[in-house]
């Protein structure tokens, strides 16, 4: 029979919110949970199980795992010639979120790629200094950082019919009426880390987490800022909510 203590201790584990509990949720990735190490990382698993495993077979071409990136906690880093890919993508229907606790590259590059257009990157950091986004919009977005993105943050993004946000750390970065969702080629190859195509390998970048889905409620969004904040150490401004 279990003691008081224990009965306690399972209690809170099971109350203990995770990405795995937001409703709508299609992939959901931690730098602590399913990877597989060979030369690099060889393999990274959602942990959802909607998506198939991020790969990459070529000992070179393996990102590595840094094992207490961000407040003592793992992630995944590129050195400019590694990523993971994912032979087939299923997206969040009709509309989107998507968080990721990262760091961009210290130069031209981009964090990922879906649905297997090259245009269709998520976060790529370029050379002038702006953000050129078209993460589940159809037009891409352009925007200066409110925060530095070669420092770990949380960068976050909704898109809807008419509406797509971009935050960082919980700031508005930017905002627009003007959208349509949307996510590229559809059947190809998913650049999990460190690749929008060939010409945007990224240096220096890393991610210790990523969830994608449809657009949260406002209940998930709270207890997901109290997870991400609690983490990683991480001050959040007050406009992702």
């Amino acid at each position: 029979m279990l003691s008081i203590a224990q009965r306690t201790a399972r209690m809170f584990a099971s109350a203990r919110w995770t990405p795995a509990r937001a409703s709508g949720g299609s992939l959901w990735l931690r730098a602590d949970l399913g990877v597989t190490l060979a030369t690099g990382v060889s393999s990274w698993a959602d942990q959802l199980g909607v998506q198939s495993p991020f790969v990459q077979a070529t000992g070179s071409g393996q990102p590595t795992m840094s094992t207490s990136a961000v407040n003592g906690h793992p992630a995944v880093v590129t050195n400019g010639s590694q990523h993971l890919l994912l032979s087939s993508f299923s997206p969040p229907s009709t509309d989107a979120e998507i968080w990721i606790v990262c760091k961009a590259p210290t130069s031209s590059g981009a964090i990922t790629d879906v649905g297997g257009d090259p245009n269709m990157s998520i976060y790529p950091f370029a050379a002038d200094g702006k953000i050129y986004e078209r993460a589940a919009t159809t037009i891409r977005k352009s925007f200066a950082p409110v925060v530095d993105v070669t420092q770990w943050h949380v960068y976050s993004i909704r898109s809807s019919a008419g509406s797509w946000t971009a935050y960082q750390s919980g700031v508005q970065a930017f905002a627009t009426a003007s959208n349509t969702v949307g996510w590229g080629a559809s059947g190809g190859a998913f650049g999990l880390l460190g690749r929008a195509d060939g010409t945007f390998m990224a240096a220096g970048d890393g991610i210790a987490e990523v969830w994608m889905g449809r657009i949260m409620s406002g209940a998930d969004r709270a207890k997901a800022r109290a997870y991400i904040a609690a983490r990683y150490g991480f001050t959040l401004g007050g406009d992702w909510i």
